[in-house]
């Protein structure tokens, strides 16, 4: 699933990105698939979402959890950059001609390293905005400085 702010997902209020909306989404979701019995499941998550499977395992609101799977979850690393992150966020790129145009971006100006990379995390941070007749970041993170020490704490 896309967690709010993410990908094609959508919510009333999707700078609402607090660990526990994030854990509760999920369970919601969940709760839509299988109502009060689902089956064995796997929690996975990428980053953020690798943070979210751990506080959703955590919580223990899912008995029929199997397995937690959490890749490139980097901790110490997220919480020693927070004090840097207005600035990270204030020097990226705003708009892209197209989503190969922010892929590019990302690659040379330092977010990630890896084309290939780029190319599988890139394309659902973006929306198109008709009105600029560009692509835009999808979540504004710099609105959400509030949840970022929830997110790995």
């Amino acid at each position: 699933m896309d967690l709010r702010g993410h990908g094609k997902s959508s919510t009333e209020n999707d700078l609402n990105l607090s660990i526990e909306t994030m854990c509760n989404d999920v369970l919601a979701v969940v709760k839509a698939l299988y109502g009060d019995s689902p089956p064995a499941i796997v929690l996975v998550g990428h980053s953020m979402g690798g943070s979210v499977a751990v506080h959703v395992a955590a919580k223990k609101a899912l008995p029929s959890v199997a397995g937690l799977v959490v890749i490139d979850v980097v901790e110490g690393t997220a919480m020693a950059s927070l004090i840097h992150m207005q600035k990270l966020l204030s020097n990226r790129m705003q708009h892209f001609l197209s989503v190969e145009k922010a892929i590019e971006w990302s690659v040379k100006g330092g977010s990630l390293r890896n084309i290939d990379s780029a190319r599988v995390s890139i394309p659902s941070t973006l929306k198109y905005d008709d009105s600029r007749k560009c692509y835009v970041h999808r979540a504004r993170l710099e609105e959400t400085e509030q949840y970022w020490r929830g997110w790995y704490g």
